[in-house]
């Protein structure tokens, strides 16, 4: 199972590919199926392991606020929701296009 695998990358310092994998079952798997406490608790691994400077981060954390909502744990789901957002508004900044340089 994939959950097994981002275990063993994580013991062996692979965030980065475990954090993909992650990404790829987190939606139409975990959460889906109500699997909030292995999303909480793979996030927070996760979360520790990853460099801030990871694209990866803020899906993780995104994640981890939707299982936190899930269980009606709302302070923290907000407190992450809100994170994720944070980190991901520079690029979204650097991605737009003043309209008056076109």
């Amino acid at each position: 199972m994939q959950v097994e695998e981002i275990h063993h990358r994580l013991l062996g310092n692979q965030a980065e590919q475990a954090a993909c994998l992650f990404k790829e079952i987190v939606p139409d798997y975990l959460l889906k199926w109500g699997y909030n406490s292995v999303v909480i608790e793979l996030g927070q691994r996760l979360q520790s392991n990853l460099p801030h400077t990871s694209g990866s981060l803020s899906s993780v954390i995104h994640s981890l606020g939707l299982a936190y909502m899930n269980i009606g744990d709302f302070q923290h789901a907000r407190e992450k929701l809100e994170a994720a957002l944070a980190s991901r508004l520079p690029r979204i900044k650097d991605a737009l296009v003043p309209c008056w340089a076109i």
